[in-house]
């Protein structure tokens, strides 16, 4: 489940916003609540939650200080702003630290549900982006890997074409940085029972 911080300075707030958010149902997890800014970057830190709920004004330090610090020990969190004060240089001012949501006190129920659902679904697709883009590179590792050990079978088969750097960068995604090189193939008979899995991984290593 996505994780969720709550920061303000008055107990009754944070109350009432675990009260009106619809948490199971947009997968989250409220993990712990603060009543002052060094507190809330406190839990920040040890916590890291995926979304942060926080009021303007807070003792200690106030909550676009929060945002301040937040923004450089986790640039992927999602910021709903709570205050009520409406004057614009807040809003200009939270914006400018990456808030995804600003809303005004009284908090309304669907109001605050609707900046959750738009927090969870950017989340989300951040995460869904994040993981095809791992699939991606890992996908294209292995081909490398595939295209170096054809590289060494052809060579040793003789029925290598690429003639030029250029070819081989294009047939085995090998970059020749210099103008000659030397193989050496290396056969070792050994008894596996003899030796562990790590030495066996070290001696069948692939590639090239």
């Amino acid at each position: 489940m996505l994780r969720v911080l709550i920061a303000d300075d008055e107990e009754r707030i944070c109350q009432l916003i675990l009260a009106l958010g619809e948490w199971q149902r947009l997968g989250l997890e409220v993990v712990g609540t603060a009543q002052n800014g060094p507190d809330a970057l406190q839990l920040l830190r040890t916590l890291t939650p995926d979304i942060l709920i926080t009021d303007i004004r807070m003792p200690g330090f106030d909550g676009l200080k929060v945002l301040e610090e937040a923004r450089r020990e986790l640039p992927g969190l999602e910021v709903i702003v709570i205050s009520g004060y409406a004057q614009f240089d807040y809003a200009q001012t939270a914006i400018r630290f990456g808030v995804g949501e600003y809303l005004l006190k009284p908090i309304n129920r669907n109001a605050l549900n609707h900046s959750l659902e738009k927090m969870v679904a950017q989340l989300n697709q951040r995460m869904q982006r994040e993981t095809d883009i791992e699939s991606m590179l890992e996908t294209q590792q292995d081909d490398r890997g595939q295209l170096r050990r054809r590289l060494a079978a052809d060579l040793l088969a003789g029925r290598m074409e690429a003639q030029d750097a250029d070819s081989l960068s294009r047939t085995y995604h090998f970059i020749a940085a210099q103008a000659g090189y030397q193989l050496l193939l290396l056969k070792i008979d050994f008894d596996t029972d003899h030796f562990s899995e790590p030495s066996q991984g070290i001696v069948q290593r692939r590639g090239v």
